[in-house]
């Protein structure tokens, strides 16, 4: 089997009808080499590279981009020395690396929020089958928080909110988000708590910060980008895992990119 045909076979075994889009292709290497092992990740850094290397892997399915954009537009880096190194470590090893973003976080089946509601044990408060909405009368944020750092085991959490109120009402948005999203999510529910991976400061951050101060019921919680999607991206692969059991498919983890 060539890493080309896995990827079509792939394509037909989500549980979701697959949508072609720009973000969901072949990031680098040649599809049409035999496909020896698959590793799985959430973003491939050097290092994960290199563990997918050790691993025997020549196929990479990143949920995040490899050279640093996520529409692939990276032509101003083809003279700097990190991406050449990077570039050449790839060639070097034969890999190939598919970008899976887009079709993991379809209406139909997001496995992202699936996975990060599973590894946090709320799936018992959820409100529909999105998976990120959750209803959590009479839990604290203190408790939601004490959640994400056992669960998730983010570098650092920070938030806006009282740990010892109910805010009764939970809406989450892993990965990134925007101001307008934002602003609309934790508006959902007049007492909210929204939690998010990462977002600007200057926006949704400083929105909720306003709206605490004025004594509005509303909190925030940041995450850090891999920590808010690590374990839906390890979902996905227990899927493919299932779906595939002859073949050799590894997660590989990638740790908060920031040091403790």
């Amino acid at each position: 089997m060539t890493i080309q045909e896995f990827i079509d076979w792939l394509k037909t075994s989500l549980r979701i009808e697959w949508r072609e889009t720009p973000i969901d292709v072949f990031l680098y290497g040649d599809p049409g080499v035999e496909l020896k092992n698959v590793a799985v990740t959430m973003m491939a850094t050097q290092s994960v590279l290199e563990k997918a290397v050790r691993g025997g892997c020549n196929l990479v399915i990143t949920h995040e981009p490899l050279f640093y954009n996520h529409h692939h537009k990276f032509q101003h880096l083809l003279d700097d020395a990190v991406y050449k190194a990077k570039e050449k470590y790839l060639g070097d090893h034969r890999l190939c690396v598919f970008h899976l973003h887009d079709n993991l976080h379809q209406a139909g089946l997001d496995y992202i929020a699936a996975g990060m509601a599973q590894k946090l044990g709320w799936e018992k408060y959820r409100t529909d089958d999105s998976l990120k909405s959750f209803s959590m009368a009479g839990v604290k944020l203190g408790r939601i928080l004490r959640d994400i750092d056992v669960g998730l085991e983010p570098t650092a959490v920070r938030y806006i909110g009282d740990k010892d109120v109910v805010y009764e009402n939970v809406v989450t948005s892993w990965g990134f988000m925007g101001m307008e999203g934002g602003v609309r999510l934790i508006n959902r529910h007049e007492s909210c708590v929204l939690i998010t991976g990462e977002t600007h400061e200057w926006e949704v951050v400083e929105y909720v910060h306003d709206a605490h101060h004025q004594g509005l019921r509303k909190a925030l919680v940041v995450t850090g980008h891999v920590p808010s999607e690590e374990s839906g991206v390890e979902f996905f692969c227990d899927h493919l895992r299932e779906k595939a059991p002859s073949l050799s498919i590894f997660y590989i983890k990638t740790d908060d990119l920031f040091e403790k």
